[in-house]
């Protein structure tokens, strides 16, 4: 392909929003595909739609990608009466005003620069519709990036927006050049879903890690604790209490303290914007857990996040069965890391398939007590004394953010030229 290649990025979640790991996945390929021949643009909202945002985040943005936003409201923010608004404004998501507004801009901007190719991601799935609208418009090759699955059994929880995210599902299946998601087992329930027309589209394209965050002077072992206070363990991020439930960790580390087996001059579980920090101390306060369990509610910028994981001795991820087809985005952080992973999840899951190709990690099952009891003491002095083993670096970088957006390139690329325009 030798004409100029452009690609139009649809993407809500986008600097200077705070918080959210999938504002990486895009902005990765913002900065990669550039050198690989594409020139890109970014078409996301004004930073009113945010619910938080951090100015300071917009230095991530690359200088040579221009980003144009899109006038959006947030239905439940902006056009809500005393907390409550009305439905049909807030499908298939609280931004449904960005379809249109996102839609014209779009259209300015195909009219005067031509991409050859769009790409639309998820969780916001106003996105898509935009993608879908554009892409059938202009006759121009869509990829849709699923990363997870859209729609559920159970998922979401309002029937309406289910509804609504079938019928966007079943439009990106029929329309989309091509579909990406995140792990194998979202690929696998795609083609069962859809079969063979799926099966044709559909590529797993992973997260990853921006390996210019992890320079290779800043990977190193953790150091001795014996004598330099605690061990840290820090799980960063959202802590759901269903789906990352730590309930049986907490549970166990009370009943380990009580029998004398830790306390808090041996190790300290740190929480870094767990999002439900007020509810789970509630929950948890008769455990009496202070020392040992530590909840900094404060979100901070993604760089002092990254930093923070650098400087921990201990990385813990926390996934229950019920998303064993989802891998974590911070997972790939953990590893860029270079830092012994507790992994609390399902062996079944995709998230302990990745940990133990690599192999290394400690992994036990995020909903049984008795079996993080047992691990637990034995990890701690494994970990202080020196005794673990990680992942050749050389493997990690295999995952980084770089590595990813070559295989986009490759799709992009042959989506671009099978594309008979007939979606």
């Amino acid at each position: 392909m030798n004409q100029t290649r452009r690609l139009l990025i649809i993407a809500f979640h986008f600097p200077p929003i705070q918080g959210g790991s999938g504002v990486h996945r895009m902005l990765s390929y913002a900065r990669y595909l550039p050198e690989m021949g594409w020139d890109v643009k970014i078409l996301t909202v004004t930073p009113g739609a945010y619910e938080s945002v951090n100015t300071s985040n917009t230095s991530t943005i690359p200088e040579t990608i221009e980003v144009i936003r899109a006038p959006a409201l947030d239905t439940a923010r902006h056009l809500a009466w005393r907390g409550r608004y009305l439905r049909t404004l807030a499908l298939p998501d609280r931004w449904q005003s960005w379809i249109l507004t996102g839609t014209v801009k779009g259209i300015q901007i195909i009219r005067k620069w031509r991409p050859t190719a769009i790409i639309s991601t998820f969780p916001i799935a106003s996105a898509h519709v935009i993608g879908l609208h554009l892409s059938r418009l202009f006759k121009i090759p869509w990829v849709a990036d699923f990363r997870d699955p859209m729609a559920m059994s159970d998922y979401p929880d309002n029937p309406i927006v289910r509804k609504c995210y079938w019928w966007i599902e079943k439009q990106v299946i029929e329309h989309a050049a091509a579909i990406t998601v995140t792990t194998p087992g979202t690929c696998q329930v795609y083609k069962n879903r859809y079969g063979e027309k799926s099966s044709q589209k559909i590529s797993v394209i992973p997260n990853g890690f921006d390996e210019t965050l992890f320079p290779q002077d800043k990977i190193f072992p953790p150091q001795k604790k014996d004598k330099h206070g605690p061990l840290t363990i820090l799980h960063s991020g959202l802590v759901y209490s269903y789906e990352r439930d730590p309930t049986q960790l907490f549970h166990a580390i009370a009943e380990l303290r009580d029998e004398g087996l830790i306390d808090s001059d041996k190790v300290c579980f740190i929480f870094r914007a767990s999002g439900y920090s007020n509810e789970f101390k509630q929950k948890f306060s008769h455990l009496k857990l202070e020392g040992l369990v530590k909840f900094e509610d404060e979100s901070i910028p993604y760089k002092d996040a990254i930093q923070e994981l650098l400087g921990a001795d201990v990385l813990l991820v926390l996934q229950g069965a019920v998303c064993n087809i989802q891998i974590p985005a911070k997972v790939y952080e953990y590893l860029g890391a270079g830092r012994p992973i507790l992994a609390l999840t399902d062996p079944a899951g995709d998230t302990a398939g990745i940990l133990k190709t690599l192999g290394g990690f400690d992994i036990v099952r995020i909903d049984e007590k008795e079996e993080i009891k047992k691990k637990l003491p034995g990890f701690i002095k494994k970990i202080t004394s020196g005794n673990f083993h990680l992942p050749e670096r050389e493997k990690i970088i295999e995952l980084s953010r770089a590595a990813r957006t070559k295989e986009l390139n490759s799709l992009l690329e042959n989506g671009v030229e099978n594309y008979d325009g007939k979606n």
